[in-house]
């Protein structure tokens, strides 16, 4: 099978590397050191246009900012109706696609980063046939946790897991930073905290446990973790970190 990207940006890269040189690729970006330091990482092939990228490959993978969607289709508006085309761009509904490009089958993909380590949250929309379901599933074969959702649900994924793990690293950052203030070495404290979370999460999967019985699990009467607890608490913490979410969900109705 023959894979275009058009748009070799972080999250396109990310997608591409971790499927990797188990299928044949062909690259396009505006930037063009960016497609040949990929096509050399995957032994794929750099695109001169758009127009080669949907002329030469059964699958067109999209990767750009939104702000480039109309380029995007100009550019693979003669694509063979039978190639399917994945959106991984963000905040772009397929009603949008539909219009831009009416005769092709154009699939919703939105990963987040930890897919590189076979760690990541990967959500699609269900509007495809058996057939380009199992293309598709093979496409996102090792890449973490893999959702079929609505439209709908697949705009609180992104908010949740994609924007999510930017806020994890600053959750992470804060338990790096107290660590510090105790006289931890950076690294060391980085490790403890990135472990903690870790292990935290693991748990919590394995057992299928609600978090906040391991949470009370952990919290003694009348011990130090219970006092943490209640301070955050008043800090604002959870609040906070559901807010932000919130927003970020309403945000993305906006673009």
């Amino acid at each position: 099978m023959q894979v275009g990207l058009i748009g070799c940006g972080v999250m396109g890269s990310a997608f591409a590397r971790k499927i990797g040189k188990r299928l044949k690729w062909t690259l396009f970006s505006r930037t063009l050191k960016k497609a040949e330091q990929l096509a050399k990482d995957l032994d794929g092939k750099v695109a001169s246009s758009m127009e080669e990228v949907a002329k030469e490959c059964d699958v067109v993978i999209i990767a750009v900012p939104p702000a480039n969607i109309d380029l995007v289709a100009d550019g693979i508006s003669a694509i063979d109706k039978d190639k399917l085309v994945i959106s991984l761009v963000g905040g772009v509904r397929l009603d949008v696609w539909k219009d831009l490009l009416p005769d092709v089958t154009i699939c919703r993909i939105l990963p987040n980063l930890p897919i590189l380590y076979g760690e990541g949250v990967v959500g699609i929309v269900d509007e495809v046939d058996s057939i380009q379901r199992q293309t598709i599933e093979k496409l996102v074969e090792g890449m973490g946790l893999i959702q079929w959702l609505s439209e709908e649900k697949l705009e609180a994924l992104s908010a949740l897991a994609g924007s999510g793990c930017g806020f994890a690293y600053l959750i992470l950052e804060a338990y790096t930073e107290a660590g510090i203030m105790m006289g931890l070495q950076p690294k060391e404290a980085l490790g403890m905290a990135c472990q903690t979370l870790k292990g935290a999460a693991i748990m919590c999967q394995e057992t299928g446990e609600h978090p906040a019985k391991l949470k009370w699990d952990v919290a003694a009467p009348g011990g130090t973790t219970i006092g943490g607890l209640v301070d955050m608490e008043g800090s604002g913490v959870r609040s906070g970190i559901i807010e932000g979410i919130l927003e970020t969900r309403m945000r993305a109705d906006l673009h």
